[in-house]
Formats: C-alpha cells, structure tokens, sequence
C-alpha cells in the first residue's frame, strides 16, 4: 500500500482540539503544500489567510448559525481564497488547495475540518462570505471558499488508519453502464 494510501485512510474531519500551539515548522510545511497545489492555467490565484488569534478564531467559529463552531477550538485557522481577478474556476483552485492542507495536516499527525463558506447562510444579517470578508479585511474580488481549522486532535486515536467500504459501485471503466451499478 502506498504512503498516500495511508495518508487518505488516515484523513477524516477531526472537529476536537487539544489547546496546544502548532509548530510554526510544520505549520510552514502544510501552507507549502497548499502552495504547490494546482491551479487552472497555473493562475496561482489561491490566497491563504492564516488566523491564529484566539478572539478572531472565536469570531470565525459565528459566521454560520449552523455549522462551524467548532471552529472555535483551532490553533490556527486558514481561510483558503482565490482572486477571481486571476482565475475562471476559483472554487476549482480553492478545493484542491484546501484538500492539499488537509492531507498535509493529516501527514504531520494534525486534524482539520472543512468549514464551508462560499455560498453558506450566515448566522446574522449577512452572508458567511460577508462575515469572513469584514473580519479579516478581505479585498472584494477574494472568494474565500472554507476555512480549514486545525489543531492537535483531541483524541491522537483519530488519525489511526481506518479501513472504510468504498462505494465501487459508483465506478466504471470505458464508460457509464446503468447495469454495472446495480450489480
């Protein structure tokens, strides 16, 4: 089995820290990994906002009534956006970046959670992307698309591999068959 392979049985959306700092070394190596993610027509259009204040962080965790208190127990906080001044598919460059850090985060024995942003109902009178917008001084052609919360997890058994049935019926080869799926 591959390390990658590994990594992806790892990987789960851990929404309990422990209250201990990150490494500022392995938090250089996940944003790196992020960095090298790629982007359509290589527009390097993604932006990464990363909070580690502990009052901003609590404020991030209210942008939507449902949904991303959690965020509240981070360490560090990154909100993943593209510059749609220099991309077509900024959630397409924001997804893979975001999926990037959080296997980097897994592959340095940290969690992290997706909280969804782009299109979320906020918890007050305005949007969870207006929300994110104002709280970190955002400039207006940034969509952010999630933020990523990660910490020491609470419980180090939640990064052990874990074997978990594959849906292989969603799978063909050559093309679609509506008789391979009912199999």
């Amino acid at each position: 089995m591959s390390y990658f392979s590994q990594l992806t049985q790892r990987r789960r959306s851990i929404r309990k820290y422990r209250a201990e700092e990150i490494d500022p070394d392995l938090l250089t190596d996940i944003v790196e990994c992020a960095l090298r993610a790629p982007t359509s027509r290589n527009s390097r259009s993604v932006r990464l906002i990363i909070v580690d204040d502990p009052e901003t962080i609590r404020s991030l965790s209210g942008i939507r009534e449902h949904g991303s208190a959690f965020v509240a127990g981070a360490s560090v906080v990154i909100a993943v956006c593209a510059d749609t001044t220099e991309t077509r598919r900024p959630l397409a460059d924001t997804a893979i970046a975001a999926s990037f850090l959080q296997l980097a985060a897994t592959s340095n024995d940290l969690g992290s959670c997706w909280c969804h942003v782009e299109d979320a109902p906020g918890a007050v009178d305005e949007t969870a992307q207006e929300t994110v917008h104002r709280l970190l001084d955002l400039p207006e052609s940034y969509l952010c698309h999630c933020l990523i919360a990660l910490g020491v997890p609470e419980d180090a058994d939640q990064l052990e591999p874990e074997e978990r049935s594959l849906p292989w019926e969603h799978v063909f080869v050559g093309r679609y068959s509506a008789e391979a799926s009912e199999e």
